[in-house]
């Protein structure tokens, strides 16, 4: 393919959000954009490391911890808001990649949200990060059939636009 003119990755990232949002992101039956965004990255990050084995890979996480301050500033609830993994200086999740931009929009409208949902007396912090591991406690939150997602995480590395996309990191 010859692309006059164009960023290639803006292309490629284009025709795969298009494809992953109408054709794989809406037919799971999981939505590994919200909820189920680190199953889907745990469950990837291993056959990624075999298939790049000369790429820096690992988790990138947004996490949000749900602060009570009326006592001591106590958490209540620590949440992944979303994860991705970074090959490289790439960010990958279920729709393909996203920019620095993208995730820090995702942080922003996570903050903006909570705020609205919040009572008073609480607060929301959030950071993100690149990480190893995914914190065990956020999979005691989620009940899924975890068969299911690495059936899913296969079909997605198996799809021809996901294989388009990575042959970006040779």
């Amino acid at each position: 393919m010859i692309f006059i003119g164009m960023n290639f990755h803006k292309i490629i990232k284009k025709i795969l959000r298009e494809e992953l949002e109408s054709k794989w992101n809406i037919s799971n039956e999981y939505n590994y954009q919200d909820g189920y965004c680190h199953l889907f990255a745990y469950n990837i990050i291993d056959k990624l490391k075999k298939l790049y084995p000369s790429k820096n890979i690992r988790y990138y996480l947004i996490l949000a911890d749900l602060i009570y301050d009326y006592d001591e500033g106590e958490v209540e609830d620590s949440k992944i808001v979303h994860a991705y993994i970074k090959i490289d200086d790439l960010y990958l999740d279920s729709n393909g990649f996203s920019s620095e931009n993208d995730i820090e929009k995702r942080t922003q409208d996570y903050y903006n949200n909570a705020l609205i949902d919040l009572p008073d007396d609480y607060r929301v912090e959030i950071w993100h990060n690149e990480y190893d591991k995914i914190p065990k406690h956020f999979f005691t939150k989620v009940s899924c059939d975890n068969e299911k997602v690495k059936r899913d995480v296969d079909k997605f590395l198996s799809n021809s636009d996901v294989r388009e996309l990575l042959n970006i990191l040779n």
